[in-house]
């Protein structure tokens, strides 16, 4: 954009306004769910002269009445409070014991979240917690309180459409919003399915998403264990090294969006941006 980047700002939400489907594509999308309340860190350029609040109606505007926009302490809270884990987590629960066979039905993806599952998420969600605590310690005055325990997350974007919140696992289960979604699969030419890890769910969010995140908790030196141990699966589905042991040092990082490939090599420089 050159001079212009000056002049702008830009708007990073934690997730989408909605839970949607495409039913025709560039024609109609079908909307399952609105989330009540989505979180905002806007960035401003040197020559940007209106002022957030302004720019957040603007936003709220075009989203009408709902989902609420409230903004962020800093813009780092983002990146860590996303649920970019939630995928990839479901699916490694799902098919990482995988014999190869074909199944005869789509399974359900959140509402047939287990034990098993929800432990992997709420553990993650406990390594994004620790790295933002850490990122607090060392960075004096920030503020990372938006980011909070995935059940939170859930009952703050969904509590109208949860019908048991007594855990992470009933949540996801009973959400309304999810009413039948089921796995990324493929038809197998007898009429049965297997699973699609091409989807959106390992390609994009992890090179976007968790690789983001785990970059932000190898600044902070924060370990992740469960973490590590998904996107390990997840990477290899996709046919993609992002992760070598416990360190993000694959020959694919180019092809992600971790701060260390824009020159970020400490907590310090997070803020230099």
């Amino acid at each position: 954009m050159g001079e212009k980047a000056d002049l702008c700002a830009i708007a990073s939400f934690e997730t989408l306004p909605w839970v949607c489907r495409i039913e025709k594509f560039g024609v109609s999308i079908r909307i399952m769910g609105t989330k009540e309340m989505v979180v905002a860190s806007i960035l401003k350029g040197s020559g940007c002269k209106k002022d957030r609040l302004s720019i957040l109606n603007e936003i709220q505007t075009v989203f009408g009445e709902s989902p609420k926009i409230e903004l962020v302490s800093n813009y780092l809270a983002i990146p860590l409070m996303s649920t970019a884990f939630l995928h990839p987590a479901i699916l490694y629960a799902k098919w990482k014991d995988w014999d190869g066979k074909a199944v005869t039905e789509k399974p359900l993806f959140y509402q047939g979240v287990d034990h098993t599952a929800a432990q992997y998420l709420s553990s993650s969600s406990e390594e994004m917690m620790s790295t933002a605590r850490e990122i607090e310690r060392q960075q004096s005055g920030v503020d990372m309180k938006d980011v909070v325990p995935l059940i939170d997350w859930y009952k703050n974007h969904y509590s109208d459409q949860l019908v048991d919140d007594s855990s992470l696992m009933r949540a996801l289960q009973t959400n309304k919003a999810y009413d039948g979604l089921v796995h990324p699969m493929k038809e197998t030419s007898d009429g049965k399915f297997v699973p699609d890890f091409a989807y959106r769910y390992l390609s994009e969010d992890v090179p976007f998403g968790m690789a983001v995140q785990k970059g932000i908790a190898e600044l902070a030196g924060v370990k992740t264990p469960v973490i590590d141990e998904v996107l390990t699966w997840a990477q290899e589905k996709i046919g993609k090294e992002y992760i070598i042991g416990s360190k993000l040092t694959g020959k694919d990082v180019p092809e992600t969006r971790a701060p260390q490939n824009y020159g970020i090599n400490n907590v310090a420089d997070l803020f230099k941006h």
